[in-house]
Order: structure tokens, then sequence, then C-alpha cells
């Protein structure tokens, strides 16, 4: 029984540093950027922005990851209640090896979300919104723009404009 209590103890060791540290890193990211402590790739190392982003929405991750792996690494450990220190021995270790998998993966999902919304110098991204009445899209010259000999052909709806200084409004 004591070798079981043992094994809960390791098991619960990654999904509670999850918990715990997702938590921490979601209210304060280091307040400096570092080799040392904290959320290190090159994206997040970019700026303050990039590296405060990355903390909060990977420390997200790992706080979902260790409120779902805690009670499901103790129901694991509960199915071997009272047998063998082999099974338990076993149940652990694949207990662990399992639970490394989001541990390591929740890298993937910080990371894309850091190149959807910075851009590769660490800028934040922006989005222009257009909104419009009307639209009209005209034909290209590939599309019989020219004349055979190669002269534009005149487009039907479109005026020259008589005071034409060369200028463009944009």
């Amino acid at each position: 029984m004591g070798f079981w209590f043992f094994m809960l103890a390791m098991v619960l060791l990654i999904p509670l540093s999850m918990l715990f540290l997702g938590r921490y890193f979601i209210r304060h990211s280091p307040t400096k950027i570092n080799y040392v402590f904290g959320y290190r790739t090159r994206m997040s190392m970019k700026n303050q922005d990039t590296w405060q982003f990355a903390h909060r929405h990977f420390g997200k991750t790992w706080y979902v990851c260790g409120l779902v792996l805690t009670p499901l690494s103790v129901l694991g450990m509960l199915l071997v209640l009272g047998k063998d220190e082999n099974a338990v021995g076993i149940a652990g270790t694949v207990l662990c090896t399992i639970q490394l998998l989001p541990l390591l993966l929740s890298i993937i999902p910080t990371e894309r979300a850091l190149r959807k919304t910075f851009d590769k110098d660490g800028n934040r991204r922006v989005a222009a919104e257009v909104v419009t009445d009307n639209v009209h899209f005209a034909d290209s010259r590939k599309d019989g723009g020219n004349n055979e000999d190669g002269s534009l052909q005149e487009s039907a709806g479109f005026d020259e404009l008589a005071d034409d200084d060369g200028d463009l409004p944009f």
C-alpha cells in the first residue's frame, strides 16, 4: 500500500505542476524576457508583448490540461489500488508517459496563436474591415481588354476623366 501512495504522488506531479504553473503564468508572466524561467521559444522572446501573450496562452492551456489530467490520474491509480507492486508500477509509468503528451504538445497551440496574432518580427497583426454599399469589379486586360493591335479597348460604362492631372487618389 505504501508503494501505491508513492506512485500516486509521482503520477500527480505532472498534472499538479501544470495546474499551478498554468495558473501562475495566466496571472504573472515573468517580468523580463529570460533564458531560465518561463515559456521560451524564439517567437515568444521577440518582445515584451509576445512574451506576455505566450505566457497567458500557454498558462491557459496548461491549466486546462492540469484540470483534466488530475482526476483522470487519480482514477487511473484507483484502478490498481490493492494490486501487486508490479501492476501499480506499470500503471504509474503508463500514466506518467501519457501525461507527457499534453505537457509537451501544448507548445503547438501556443506557437500557432503567436503566429496568428503576431508577424515574424513580433508586431501585432492588424486587420481592417472595409464596409461598402456598392462594389464594381472591372474586367482585366487578359479578358478582352486589348484590341488585336494591342491597343486598349473602350470599356463600356467607364468614362475618361477630362481633367486628369495624373495624380492617383490613393
